[in-house]
């Protein structure tokens, strides 16, 4: 080979090397309705199969996940699935099927076929360009979609807002807001809409909610206001003696309970540290 040759070939060499290592070292990404979700353990190729960490996916998608030896339960309202590990057998409410490939762990995480996904919650999944996208129907409200849902606490020291993504968990907060609202009752004659007192003779704001549209404008508005008890909880917080859900949108007031509330704070808190919430304000108003 003439040197003039050999040195183009060597200079190509050192340009594409390092590019083709950067790509093979560069972790799979995966997305949950478009947004990054955070895994302590990434999906991987194996055998021909993109094998996908089920713990992280699931919890996004608003399921619980318990283990129990080598069995693996998946619930979420009427679903319920059981996988064991490295056999592809598997439940679905105690019809069995069969996977295309076994479960296995990986940094203790369970791992399963990207597919299973798929047919499990009924959500889109692809696999291009090293990411791995799950994409489920989303919520729509009077027919207009959701993008994104907003909850604000007006709390004595500051303003607190979060915004929350995933099809899934915006359906299942709706859903909460919707499935316990009491009675219709009156608008209260004595409220403060500006922040939460804990005065026990008048109605005050704690939080807001809002689902925001594909424009970030809000196409549903939720207010909760609640009436001190007069004396606090056992762990020090606040009591409340009346709780008020006030649908902005049809200016309507229902009885609600703090059941619903503390639902909604446990739904929030699962998503927490997975990637789908961030903040969007903290402070004075």
């Amino acid at each position: 080979m003439k040197p003039f040759f050999s040195g183009i070939l060597l200079l190509l060499l050192f340009v594409l090397l390092p590019a083709i290592h950067t790509q093979a070292a560069q972790p799979i990404q995966l997305t949950i309705d478009g947004v990054p979700i955070i895994s302590d353990v990434a999906p991987e190729i194996k055998k021909g199969r993109t094998m996908v960490p089920l713990r992280v996916i699931s919890e996004s998608l608003v399921a619980n996940v318990a283990w129990s030896n080598k069995e693996v339960t998946l619930a979420k309202q009427d679903l319920n699935v059981k996988l064991t590990l490295n056999s592809k057998a598997v439940m679905q409410n105690k019809v069995q099927q069969q996977l295309e490939a076994a479960p296995y762990l990986k940094n203790n995480r369970t791992m399963v076929p990207l597919r299973f996904i798929a047919e499990t919650f009924g959500c889109q999944v692809t696999y291009e360009k090293r990411t791995v996208a799950v994409n489920c129907n989303p919520l729509r409200i009077n027919g207009m979609e959701t993008k994104a849902f907003q909850a604000e606490s007006l709390m004595t020291m500051g303003t607190v807002i979060r915004e929350f993504h995933g099809n899934e968990l915006l359906k299942a907060l709706y859903e909460v807001i919707e499935q316990n609202k009491g009675k219709h009752v009156q608008a209260p004659a004595e409220r403060d809409g500006q922040r939460v007192t804990i005065r026990p003779d008048i109605f005050s704001i704690l939080l807001q909610y809002d689902f925001m549209d594909v424009e970030g404008k809000s196409v549903k508005h939720y207010e909760i206001y609640v009436k001190a008890s007069g004396s606090p909880n056992q762990d020090g917080s606040n009591a409340y003696s009346d709780i008020l859900l006030y649908d902005a949108n049809n200016d309507v007031w229902y009885e609600f309970n703090e059941d619903a509330i503390d639902k909604i704070w446990a739904l929030q808190n699962n998503v927490s540290e997975l990637g789908l919430s961030q903040l969007i304000h903290y402070g004075s108003a």
